[in-house]
């Protein structure tokens, strides 16, 4: 397996890639994703955690009615929370940030593509402001694709240096 494979090659975390709702809401209803792939995704992660890994799913799209599986499934963290898709990384915090390490939030729409530098520093700004306190996320793109800017990459580190430490620095 992909998993054992990673571990013996010293790899300490995965994440697990598969879409699970579209910008509107999810694939299949969250009653379908529970019957389908709960003993899957349950297989996987307790697989990932007895190689001593930790494992986050990524998926795109407007996921609120799956946090709560993704956590009871084992996973570690949930990656993308993608604001084009009205994901609102305060919510989310507030509903599983105790559970779940969240990874991304920043828009690769606009915010990476064309935003000038204040626009990448505010979007870095808001989403430590958010949802960093007491820990438990880790900035970053909610995806990769070709019109990402290096410069606005660039920018966004640098907003991280200034702003990534409490108490924030308004």
């Amino acid at each position: 397996m992909m998993l054992e494979a990673w571990a013996d090659a010293g790899v300490p975390g995965a994440i697990y890639t598969d879409d699970q709702a579209f910008r509107s809401g999810t694939l299949i209803s969250p009653e379908i994703h529970r019957e389908l792939y709960t003993e899957s995704f349950q297989r996987i992660t307790r697989t990932a955690h007895e190689l001593g890994m930790k494992i986050v799913v990524h998926s795109c799209g407007r996921v609120y009615p799956l946090l709560e599986w993704f956590a009871e499934c084992g996973f570690d963290g949930v990656h993308a929370l993608e604001p084009t898709a009205g994901i609102d990384l305060g919510k989310v915090k507030e509903m599983i940030g105790d559970r779940l390490c969240l990874v991304g939030n920043i828009d690769i729409t606009h915010i990476l593509v064309d935003a000038t530098r204040d626009e990448v520093f505010e979007a870095v700004r808001e989403s430590i402001k958010v949802a960093g306190e007491s820990g438990g996320y880790i900035l970053a793109p909610t995806n990769s694709h070709e019109d990402i800017s290096v410069e606005r990459l660039k920018w966004m580190l640098e907003a991280v240096e200034e702003y990534g430490y409490y108490p924030l620095k308004v």
